[in-house]
């Protein structure tokens, strides 16, 4: 690990994806993770070498190669590294790689900061989380999140359930925690089943902050919305043509993909995914309050 005011610390390790139609435009994005007051040992992209989503290769732009490279030649912050990986996780490939390397590595208790690809993050985003997760090392720490309904329809209007860490003085539980704002785990709070889709609905291989919540709610590792007195995570006005969920065909069967059932928008995908983790969600919201079933 690195070293902090003379104490040694678990490796920090920014850990991301993006799609073929995208990866074009993600500098700004990286460029926001590159210039944190606690700089990362590193940010990783995983970039499968063909998109599960799109049915095409992922090129790797000469400047993002140019960045990697400038990490490498001792450049001062964080290194940039491009991880290649054979075989495409979906949205969840935002992590699955970095749990499997940890694990490789004995880094169970790496510090794992998720993010996504076209949102340009406040520059105290990794600096806050660690604190928070140094504070609460046994439970997944993020800036967004949500409890699910009891009757786990998923809700259009979920702004009005959204736990934002801006708003909050203290941890507020939840069932959901979100990658657009950020969010912090430890690798051994995971296990094989993280990557594992065979008995998985279509719609949990694509709602990868559902799947994940759902894999820590297994196991038992609460998630947390944390205080952060930052809010200026902006969308990068850069990525116009971003493929969603609802703009691409999702009944296609991908290889070794989950086969049961398909899905064609974010909401259904979404309660496909929630249901599958029926029996384990432990924060819910009965239209008055929220239910700790704990």
């Amino acid at each position: 690990g690195g070293v902090t005011g003379g104490a040694v610390r678990e490796k920090i390790m920014i850990s991301m994806t993006t799609l073929p139609g995208r990866i074009q435009q993600i500098e700004p994005t990286l460029l926001s993770l590159l210039a944190q007051t606690m700089p990362a040992d590193e940010v990783v992209i995983s970039v499968p070498r063909v998109s599960d989503r799109e049915g095409v290769e992922y090129p790797v732009p000469g400047w993002l190669k140019q960045l990697e490279a400038h990490g490498k030649s001792g450049g001062a912050g964080p290194r940039l590294r491009i991880r290649r990986i054979d075989q495409d996780f979906g949205p969840a490939t935002k992590l699955i790689p970095s749990v499997i390397e940890a694990r490789e590595q004995d880094g169970g208790d790496w510090l794992v900061v998720v993010v996504d690809d076209d949102t340009l993050y406040p520059p105290r985003l990794v600096e806050t989380l660690v604190a928070w997760a140094t504070k609460l090392p046994n439970a997944a720490v993020s800036f967004s999140g949500w409890p699910v309904k009891p009757g786990l329809d998923y809700p259009h209007w979920t702004e009005n359930y959204l736990v934002y860490g801006n708003e909050l003085y203290a941890p507020h539980p939840v069932s959901i925690i979100r990658g657009n704002c950020g969010y912090l785990v430890r690798p051994r709070f995971f296990d094989e089943s993280l990557w594992d889709f065979t008995d998985a609905p279509r719609g949990a291989f694509y709602m990868d902050d559902v799947w994940i919540s759902g894999r820590l709610a297994v196991n038992k590792v609460e998630r947390y919305v944390v205080p952060f007195d930052e809010d200026q995570f902006t969308m990068s006005p850069d990525l116009k043509n971003v493929t969603t969920l609802d703009s691409v065909t999702l009944n296609k069967n991908p290889r070794k993909r989950p086969s049961s059932g398909g899905t064609n928008n974010r909401a259904q995908a979404n309660e496909q995914a929630l249901d599958h983790f029926k029996r384990h969600w432990d924060v819910k919201w009965d239209g008055r309050a929220f239910a700790l079933s704990r």
